[in-house]
């Protein structure tokens, strides 16, 4: 089972590759059981006893090149929206990826992280505990998010899934001085779109192993 995962692993690599066009490093990519056994020949040492880790390092050629396809399959803008009435004014929102992507993986995980940019702009014109704000608000904030792929090998075709994790830190929009927490809000808006991330991300996967009849 151990090797299979492997291989059909190593497939995914190279679906990755294609997908980038980049044919020459997914040819080298298809082989990631023989890099293993040099890499521990080059390590061992007698006597001693060597243990696979079941986390991939993140700088390693294939782990670049899936990173590197999932910031190309991920729109650097996720989500936008413009005049949205707003607590008596307007607002506009916008989220897009801060940075590129980084992987880890396990025998059945792929685990991509990178991170989210928010900002939020508008104005209010509402009565606040007695106070009545008239003014225009910005807030922004960037926060950790996490792909986990879950690879079912055991399907023909194989059926990946793709689950998305965002953690909205505690933010407040300034308005002219009053500071308005907007953390409820934007995390609302985040798990609404989530279900249409994770269907995108897995459907465009989908696409590509049906491609490769795996």
């Amino acid at each position: 089972m151990r090797r299979t995962a492997v291989w059909y692993s190593s497939r995914l690599i190279l679906l990755a590759a294609l997908a980038c066009g980049d044919v020459a490093n997914a040819a080298s990519s298809v082989a990631p059981v023989e890099l293993e056994k040099a890499a521990v020949q080059n390590t061992l040492q007698p006597g001693s006893t060597v243990t696979r880790p079941l986390v991939a390092a993140e700088d390693t050629a294939a782990a670049r090149l899936l990173g590197l396809v999932l910031d190309t399959y991920v729109s650097n803008v996720l989500y936008e929206e413009k005049g949205v009435p707003w607590l008596g004014g307007k607002r506009t929102l916008k989220i897009t990826k801060a940075g590129r992507a980084k992987l880890t993986s396990d025998a059945q995980t792929i685990t991509v992280s990178f991170p989210l940019k928010t900002v939020l702009s508008g104005n209010i014109n509402k009565d606040m505990v007695l106070v009545q704000i008239n003014a225009a608000c910005r807030a922004s904030f960037t926060a950790p998010a996490e792909i986990e792929l879950t690879i079912d090998f055991a399907k023909k075709p194989l059926k990946v899934s793709a689950l998305i994790n965002v953690q909205v830190p505690p933010v407040t929009a300034n308005c002219d001085g009053y500071q308005l927490p907007v953390q409820p809000l934007l995390q609302t808006i985040i798990e609404q779109q989530k279900p249409k991330w994770q269907n995108d991300i897995q459907q465009q996967i989908a696409d590509g192993l049906m491609a490769l009849g795996l």
